[in-house]
């Protein structure tokens, strides 16, 4: 196999002895210039026997003033159904409202007050994180998918039977593994949706579905 081949085959077939251009990356021929590099990424594991195109371009993005905008913060409000995490949020408030100074002035008593809810808040809630997948895709995931990545790159190095039927082997434990992980989390959020509603708790009940959508 050239090395020519190796960087620009995109299809390998399941025997893995033929290595073929079937996808490519189509552009105007006005701005054919712009592009750098074009380059067969082996290594990601899209569980496909095509693999992944990498393409570089050099283009002139134009530039638009706009006014930055601040991030709304979003606490993980979520930690106050805890009890004890509630009590400490409420007693660190309590505790430092006793100790400032009160002003005449209702704006500034407004923010030494708004200052102190947000002080707690920071150390005592915290900022909510979205990350994908984060409430199933756990740790024993991780290990499922690294195993199956290892199995993957190893077959790539050397496709031999046993190196296939290895890494098909890994991939069916970690792509039923996430699924079951998946499915039992949605059963538990569903579970929570139908607790709120019938507690007739219309907020929590509102929220929880607009989030699963």
């Amino acid at each position: 196999m050239s090395t020519k081949i190796f960087i620009t085959g995109n299809w390998n077939d399941p025997a893995g002895r033929t290595v073929n251009q079937t996808d490519h990356v189509l552009i105007n021929k006005r701005r054919a210039t712009i592009v750098e590099d074009v380059k067969t990424m082996r290594g990601a594991n899209r569980d496909s026997d095509h693999f992944l195109i990498r393409t570089v371009i050099r283009h002139q993005i134009s530039r638009t003033y706009q006014k930055k905008q601040k991030c709304k913060l979003r606490w993980d409000i979520h930690k106050l159904e805890n009890k004890d995490k509630k009590n400490e949020h409420q007693e660190y408030i309590t505790g430092k409202l006793r100790q400032i100074e009160r002003k005449q002035d209702v704006n500034e008593e407004w923010i030494n007050i708004k200052n102190i809810i947000l002080e707690s808040a920071n150390e005592k809630i915290g900022e909510e994180r979205k990350e994908r997948n984060q409430d199933w895709y756990d740790e024993e995931c991780q290990i499922a998918m690294k195993e199956k990545n290892d199995a993957r790159k190893k077959r790539l190095n050397k496709e031999t039977r046993k190196n296939s039927e290895e890494y098909e082997e890994k991939r069916k434990i970690a792509t039923k593994l996430c699924r079951r992980k998946k499915t039992e989390i949605c059963y538990k959020k569903i579970e929570e949706i139908k607790g709120s509603n019938i507690k007739k708790n219309v907020r929590k009940f509102y929220k929880k579905s607009q989030r699963n959508e």
